[in-house]
């Protein structure tokens, strides 16, 4: 595995889809992947579904302006009440624009993600945009990319700032790899013995070595 870190996460998915052999499947992939290679996962028989932030700042810009000129084909609307946290969301899809050139494989869709709400007790609002091989179904496109925030809420977050990987000391050899393998294992471990709070869990059984070992054996 490469030591730069963005080179790394970005060749390794063509990597893994390469090994794994999987049936087609949808990839979720954040802004990092926005690359017109990393559409590439369609030689594999894969939709995926891109996360398109600043980092391509012309094509967010175009994505922008052309939901703001176009009436989506597609629009659903969900709420969500959870941990002293309410929040509505908008999916809004549009069909495959006519800038879009072939350089961007297969884009069937544009997809608009509206979410504002309250949060321990302050208003928010944000817009995500992302393009899909998918084609342009709302309520499909609104699960899909559910899907993906619930993956990187219940183990990504978690990991960075309650278990503060990237602050992580282990740096050599095998090490990163190792103990980031255990910590998803330790996550996995704690769900599956109900605790869906990382911070709860610590805080009420981290000094008890028995209750600790007992969920390795049950």
């Amino acid at each position: 595995m490469s030591r730069n870190k963005q080179e790394s996460e970005i060749s390794v998915i063509q990597q893994l889809l390469e090994e794994l052999d999987l049936p087609p499947v949808t990839v979720t992939l954040d802004a990092l992947h926005t690359q017109k290679n990393s559409s590439a996962t369609r030689h594999h028989q894969h939709d995926y579904v891109i996360t398109v932030k600043g980092n391509q700042k012309k094509l967010y810009q175009v994505l922008i302006d052309y939901c703001l000129e176009h009436e989506p084909l597609a629009k659903t609307e969900s709420k969500d009440i959870d941990h002293g946290r309410q929040e509505k969301r908008w999916v809004e899809v549009w069909s495959l624009p006519t800038f879009f050139t072939t350089q961007w494989c297969d884009v069937q869709s544009v997809v608009r993600v509206t979410r504002w709400g309250c949060r321990q007790n302050k208003d928010y609002d944000n817009q995500m945009f992302y393009i899909t091989s998918l084609s342009p179904q709302g309520q499909k496109l609104s699960r899909v990319i559910r899907q993906h925030w619930q993956i990187e809420n219940n183990l990504h977050w978690v990991k960075d700032v309650i278990f503060q990987e990237d602050q992580a000391q282990q740096t050599r050899g095998n090490a990163p790899q190792n103990f980031a393998i255990f910590r998803s294992w330790v996550i996995s471990l704690l769900r599956l013995h109900g605790y869906h709070s990382m911070t709860e869990a610590m805080a009420m059984i981290s000094h008890k070595l028995p209750l600790l070992l007992s969920f390795c054996t049950s």
